[in-house]
């Protein structure tokens, strides 16, 4: 169990009881340990879909998501706090890389970012909903700016 996320992997816990938790109803549960408030989340795409999941309330917010993937915590609080920044904080996580980038000091920090988020597969990660197609281009060649620093940076690093 993480501190701030729990999941499963593959599918394999579903209901609160599953994760350890009390099941209070309308998506949110209680842990029972320590009296914390969870509240129910579709996580990280594994490989097999969204999984099962809880984050505790409150949920932290996208710098504090940001840190819990630089420190390498438990799976759970890495990919949980990467499901939320992915569905929560695009456009936020865009400049956050793009101002990386620019920092030759923080291309560790940048690298285990681009390592949980995939950021070298290249896409649009940004909403689209409501823009014109000159924003979404827009984000696009953003978004492509930051795949091939990704893809060049994972090149470097397997020499």
């Amino acid at each position: 169990m993480g501190l701030y996320f729990v999941m499963s992997k593959r599918f394999n816990k579903r209901l609160a009881s599953d994760f350890g938790l009390v099941d209070l109803g309308n998506g949110v549960a209680l842990n029972p340990i320590d009296g914390s408030f969870w509240k129910k989340e579709m996580l990280f795409d594994l490989g097999w879909g969204c999984e099962n999941g809880y984050y505790r309330i409150p949920l932290p917010d996208f710098i504090h998501l940001i840190r819990i993937i630089i420190a390498n915590s438990s799976d759970e609080d890495v990919f949980g706090a990467a499901a939320i920044i992915m569905q929560q904080h695009p456009e936020e996580l865009l400049e956050y890389c793009e101002n990386l980038i620019l920092d030759p000091k923080r291309i560790e920090e940048f690298g285990k970012i681009s390592y949980v988020l995939k950021l070298d597969h290249l896409r649009n990660r940004s909403p689209i909903l409501n823009k014109s197609m000159q924003e979404i281009t827009a984000d696009f060649e953003r978004w492509k700016r930051i795949s091939l620093y990704a893809i060049d940076l994972k090149c470097r690093s397997h020499k």
